[in-house]
């Protein structure tokens, strides 16, 4: 099959020329959750299809008396998105007000990877939603009780954190592939041929649908270069030049080296089962993977009792 850039060759050439993918920066998260979320807000009623399978899909579907639109916000607090259900009410002054007892929060990860740390921190961020808006004078704090609240982690695969009995495994996962299937099984058919939003629609889907190829490309040739133990190789490979033009070698840096640490981290994990101490309490383990410096990094962390022990690899540097 070829190199990776042989493999995300097709890929590359198709976001090369979409207009959605070039005002996503590369795949940038926030542009990926600013358009579902106007998506998920819009009072079109062309959307209102789209947005009850969207809500399906992200475990808040609609109920009697609700719009198919929901009130939405965004990094509140620190929270990529978090939606409310509207429901028609006769004596309020627009006719709406928001459902009781009824929250969705969505962490979204595409060109970052998910800690089961970072997950179980947002759980303690109760999100208090300023409503009608933040601008109005009769604003009230919509506070939100932890019982009310459906957790979505968002991301490529659709996979959970691992995690050992902590609270991370609250998050229910989804992928964005099944966004993208709403995307194109109930927007795009909605809406007039030609049409502007129309077009967005269908190329916000093709661009998805190529970084999703990707994603699987690199997992697919990493398996290959860590069996052959070709290490140099995927530093040539991540940081190649033609994916730093699409500004895609930070997602392939990540996805690469997070493919790397949790086959060391199920290797770990095998070691003690078989090991003197197997029979003492679990150790705790730590996997993460970042991007600096133009180079994909990660690290990994054992702890039993008092006693840790870590590894980081940056780029080729241990």
């Amino acid at each position: 099959m070829g190199d990776l850039l042989e493999r995300t060759a097709q890929a590359r050439e198709n976001l090369a020329g979409s207009a959605t993918f070039a005002m996503s920066l590369g795949a940038k998260e926030s542009f990926h959750t600013n358009f579902l979320a106007f998506l998920l807000e819009s009072r079109d009623p062309l959307l209102s299809e789209l947005q009850k399978q969207l809500r399906e899909v992200l475990g808040l579907p609609m109920l009697e008396g609700e719009l198919s639109a929901c009130a939405v916000w965004r990094e509140r607090p620190s929270l990529d998105l978090v939606a409310v259900p509207l429901l028609y009410v006769a004596n309020e002054q627009d006719g709406l007000q928001l459902a009781e007892r009824r929250c969705l929060v969505v962490e979204a990860k595409l060109k970052s990877m998910p800690t089961s740390g970072q997950l179980e921190r947002y759980l303690d961020k109760t999100p208090l939603l300023p409503y009608p808006s933040p601008d109005s004078e009769d604003t009230v704090r919509f506070k939100v009780s932890d019982d009310w609240v459906t957790r979505v982690l968002l991301t490529p695969e659709g996979v959970k954190v691992p995690n050992k009995g902590n609270r991370a495994s609250w998050w229910v996962p989804v992928s964005w592939g099944d966004v993208r299937a709403a995307i194109i099984t109930h927007g795009v058919p909605a809406l007039e041929e030609g049409s502007g939003l129309r077009s967005i629609l269908v190329d916000y889907a093709a661009a998805l649908e190529q970084v999703l190829a990707i994603v699987v490309a690199t997992r697919e040739r990493m398996d290959e270069l860590l069996a052959q133990g070709q290490y140099s190789v995927i530093m040539e490979e991540v940081t190649h030049k033609n994916l730093r033009r699409l500004r895609l070698h930070d997602l392939v840096g990540k996805v690469a080296f997070d493919e790397w640490v949790g086959k060391l981290n199920s290797c770990l994990e095998e070691q003690m089962k078989v090991s003197p101490d197997a029979d003492k309490p679990p150790a705790l383990v730590t996997r993460y993977v970042h991007f600096s410096n133009g180079r994909p990094g990660m690290g990994l962390e054992a702890t039993r009792g008092d006693l840790s022990l870590g590894v980081q690899v940056q780029g080729s540097q241990l």
